[in-house]
């Protein structure tokens, strides 16, 4: 009798973890909530992103015109600021990361007309 209560107490704290486990997993996800973009008179575009997850980390991808023309390593910045040399439309894909969990979300496009 002595080892069913043994093999049941075992039985209970393996559960106990696995759902530990599943609970720091969720903690876990990452999840943009919103990437805004802004143009600043025709000069800058400024990129804003909220997302929840641990430590998270932020890259960036700038289309023009449906043309990746520049790509960001991952750093710990939520916001990002581009200089406008060009017009075109452009549009901001965003990567969000915690550990192997990511997101990404595109921006809305904005038009762009710089003075040449």
């Amino acid at each position: 009798m002595a080892g069913l209560l043994l093999f049941s107490g075992c039985s209970n704290d393996s559960n106990d973890k696995a759902s530990a486990d599943k609970q720091v997993e969720q903690n876990n996800q990452v999840k943009i909530e919103e990437a805004s973009i802004n143009n600043f008179g025709n000069k800058r575009l400024e990129v804003e992103v909220k997302a929840t997850g641990d430590n998270l980390k932020y890259a960036y991808y700038v289309h023009k015109d449906g043309k990746v023309i520049k790509k960001t390593s991952y750093s710990t910045d939520s916001s990002f600021k581009y200089p406008l040399e060009k017009s075109g439309k452009y549009a901001v894909r965003v990567f969000v990361k915690s550990g192997d969990n990511k997101s990404t979300k595109s921006t809305d496009a904005v038009s762009v007309t710089v003075a040449e």
